[in-house]
């Protein structure tokens, strides 16, 4: 076997032994979380018991789930912080978000931000903010802010400083497409 062979012949060993190692990681992770009762976000179920009590006058239709992911959250990872501090492990946090047209936004005037306890985290990305808006005009709810359950996850420190933090991922439970009700006046 001539060199060429025999260093060829030893990558290919190495490529096959890594992906070996990354499925074998990759299946280990999914099955600790498993054993965690850890989901992905998407899988997620809301809390049955939430309700909005932001007193908006439209509502918007709700999903299982928390299957829309918002954009821009690693902007706003101070502020997301401010809300619920980095843990070791990581964080699944239930909670509200109100969801608010910024038609001055430079950037996008159609661009819709997600705040939760009043704090800026991000935005719904571009061509969601489109479908938002112009399901919101259709309601007769244009401008309006709406609530919606949201879900902060991830955020795991190390408790040193070696390895630092984890960024946080913050999705909603809202169905899709974007449906508005008006409330009744009480």
């Amino acid at each position: 076997m001539g060199l060429l062979e025999a260093i060829f012949k030893a990558v290919l060993k190495s490529a096959s032994g890594t992906a070996r190692a990354q499925q074998s990681r990759a299946r280990s992770t999914k099955e600790l979380a498993q054993q965690d009762g850890r989901l992905p976000a998407f899988r997620t179920p809301r809390p049955k018991q939430w309700t909005d009590k932001s007193g908006g006058a439209f509502a918007i239709g709700l999903h299982e789930s928390y299957e829309q992911w918002i954009g821009g959250e690693s902007h706003y990872q101070d502020e997301i912080n401010k809300i619920v501090p980095h843990r070791r492990g990581g964080v699944v946090h239930h909670c509200t978000a109100i969801l608010t047209p910024e038609p001055d936004n430079p950037h996008d005037p159609l661009a819709i931000a997600v705040l939760i306890d009043g704090i800026k985290v991000g935005y719904l990305g571009r061509s969601d903010a489109g479908i938002y808006s112009r399901a919101l005009t259709r309601a007769g709810a244009q401008g309006a802010a709406v609530a919606c359950p949201a879900l902060i996850n991830g955020g795991w420190t190390d408790g040193r400083r070696t390895l630092g933090f984890g960024e946080f991922g913050v999705s909603l439970a809202v169905a899709r497409p974007f449906k508005f009700t008006k409330r009744a006046a009480t």
